[in-house]
């Protein structure tokens, strides 16, 4: 191989990889930005709602509305015990507390 100290231009090395990165790159800068019109030759798309999601979102506004302590129950619920009419039922309470102990210990094996 031979090296001498002549000019080389990009005419003579339009083969090299680099100046094809380059020419690309050069390319690439120059292409304008298109609308998705123009790309899919449709106008683009409009996002609808549909009837469930919005009955959804109502019915969440309304649970965020409400209060979270039911000022009539428990007024009630006091009434009871003031009257000595409020029972407790201690069997459901252990079934409960058994049925929810059993579910954690499933969901944690």
């Amino acid at each position: 191989m031979k090296v001498d100290n002549t000019r080389v231009t990009t005419s003579e090395v339009s083969g090299s990889s680099d100046v094809k990165k380059s020419e690309e790159a050069k390319k690439t800068k120059e292409k304008k930005s298109v609308s998705a019109t123009e790309i899919l030759g449709a106008p683009a798309a409009k996002t609808q709602i549909s009837d469930k999601a919005k009955e959804a979102s109502k019915i969440k506004a309304a649970a965020s509305a409400a209060p979270e302590v039911r000022e009539e129950r428990v007024a009630a619920l006091k009434q009871r015990i003031a009257d000595g009419n409020y029972k407790v039922d201690s069997k459901a309470i252990a079934d409960k507390l058994v049925d929810e102990h059993l579910a954690s210990a499933a969901a944690g094996a």
